[in-house]
């Protein structure tokens, strides 16, 4: 990835544009898989989280 990819994936991801071909991209290049989830915010999933720290 070049200085210059990598500067407009930081820009687009300011202004909240960035795409998840993009990320898909950033995470092949850092030998990384990407994920794109929804997850549910609530108390039982918080305590959860806290149980398995």
């Amino acid at each position: 990835m070049t200085r210059q990819g990598v500067y407009n994936i930081q820009q687009s991801e300011k202004s909240g544009a960035i795409s998840i071909n993009s990320l898909k991209k950033v995470a092949e290049a850092l030998d990384y898989t990407f994920e794109y989830r929804f997850v549910k915010s609530n108390d039982e999933n918080e305590k959860n989280i806290a149980n398995n720290v």
